[in-house]
């Protein structure tokens, strides 16, 4: 992230890639990086909204987390932004796809998809209706924030 902060500050880029730092997992990125880039008028591109897969499905045993397997604490804390979602009504990947939308200072949210199929479901889960009460749930949960 520092180098994100250096480069807005130097006015070094009219945008940045910020990957897997602004998303309903990690949002280090709302510490400074994002309020400072909007006042410079950086845009903001936001990729990896799923962290490395963990947002996908936290129960899974090969779950990762930045590329690497997830903690016991981490997939506590995933599972229980999963039950969130599944109480409110919507799914973690929905969540997990609109979470860095929802915020007007990210300019691009960017998706991978390797078919078809994942493609039309990521989809989906962009036009799924989250209720307020979901994110309100979820504020302040985070794996880290």
């Amino acid at each position: 992230m520092a180098e994100h902060l250096a480069a807005v500050n130097a006015d070094a880029a009219d945008a940045l890639l910020v990957a897997g730092r602004w998303t309903l997992a990690d949002r280090t990125a709302g510490h400074q990086l994002i309020s400072l880039a909007a006042e410079k008028g950086c845009k903001l591109i936001v990729g990896g909204v799923l962290n490395s897969g963990c947002l996908v499905d936290p129960r899974a045993a090969h779950a990762c987390f930045d590329y690497r397997p997830i903690t016991a604490d981490e997939r506590q804390v995933l599972c229980e932004l999963d039950e969130i979602a599944q109480r409110h009504g919507t799914t973690l990947i929905a969540a997990a796809l609109q979470f860095p939308g929802r915020d007007a200072r990210i300019s691009t949210t960017l998706l991978g998809a390797t078919s078809p199929a994942q493609l039309a479901a990521n989809l989906d889960g962009l036009a799924a209706d989250i209720s307020d009460h979901f994110w309100q749930a979820v504020q302040l949960k985070a794996l880290y924030a």
